[in-house]
């Protein structure tokens, strides 16, 4: 298995969950921050290890993957800051519960979430608060 099919895996999870669109995540644009009036994500290769765990070359290999969440700044405060619990937990529940990530081939899980205090990024205009989701996809040696 590649990243980038790990990456895909993660992808159709946010999408199939019924959290995102299809136009909300992005492997490779960020011009998807530009399309939302709520939320985004792009995934972006993260730290990722290799393992020998058997003669011949068997491999365990981890696949870092990092979800830059954007939620849009609407103004409203106690909005903004809602929708910054929701894509946690929608990531969570899309990485964990999801079947491309969670196959036969893979399985994968959050190991951690950073949200810079107080922090705004900007993006055509429009100020969004990021959040960092750090997902590893363990590749089944078998």
């Amino acid at each position: 298995m590649t990243i980038k099919a790990a990456g895909n895996a993660i992808i159709n999870d946010l999408v199939e969950s019924g959290s995102f669109l299809r136009r909300q995540v992005s492997m490779n644009d960020y011009g998807v921050l530009d399309n939302t009036s709520g939320c985004a994500i792009v995934l972006q290769p993260g730290n990722s290890t290799f393992e020998v765990i058997a003669y011949g070359g068997v491999t365990r290999d981890l696949w870092g993957l990092v979800a830059e969440c954007y939620v849009r700044d609407t103004g409203i405060v106690t909005e903004t800051l809602t929708r910054t619990w929701d894509i946690i937990d929608a990531v969570m529940g899309a990485v964990s519960g999801g079947s491309n990530g969670n196959s036969g081939d893979m399985t994968s899980k959050v190991s951690t979430i950073t949200k810079p205090r107080d922090t705004f990024v900007e993006f055509g205009g429009n100020d969004f608060i990021p959040i960092y989701v750090t997902i590893v996809v363990q590749e089944d040696p078998c």
